[in-house]
């Protein structure tokens, strides 16, 4: 699958070359976490940046925000637990990435306080078993929108 989602997003993208090895265990060691698999290759030739609905942080240190920033803001600032990694944000809501299953919870941002508390109450949650899926649905989006 993740050959597919290069292919796709190196068309629509083809500028991006993505994080390097050293750029990957720096955002494992800045948040002192382990990334998912999916997570990972696809960070390998996907830097962060807007694709389809999503604005992605960087998840290179070279270009702010980015993900390791933001993630631990949000740690110090509300207390987002140690396994999730703040991945974007618009005005109104806030992508994350479960490290434990690489599942993506996309919210509104008035359900962040419920969400660290108990994820299963909160009323606007769409998620994606995986970070590979959520990716797959932004390439559609921005296939779609004809980027």
């Amino acid at each position: 699958m993740t050959a597919d989602l290069k292919t796709r997003y190196r068309n629509l993208f083809p500028d991006d070359t993505g994080c390097t090895a050293a750029d990957i265990r720096a955002i494992e060691s800045g948040l002192s976490l382990r990334l998912p698999a999916d997570f990972a290759d696809i960070a390998a030739f996907c830097s962060g940046g807007s694709v389809g609905d999503a604005a992605f942080f960087s998840f290179t240190a070279d270009c702010q925000p980015d993900i390791v920033g933001e993630t631990l803001r949000l740690r110090r600032s509300s207390g987002l637990p140690q396994h999730y990694i703040f991945l974007a944000e618009s005005a109104e809501s806030a992508v994350f990435l479960d490290t434990r299953t690489s599942e993506v919870s996309w919210i509104l941002s008035v359900e962040f306080d419920t969400f660290i508390r108990d994820q299963a109450a909160v009323a606007d949650l769409e998620s994606w078993p995986d970070f590979a899926a959520f990716f797959a649905y932004c390439l559609a989006e921005e296939e779609q929108n004809g980027s």
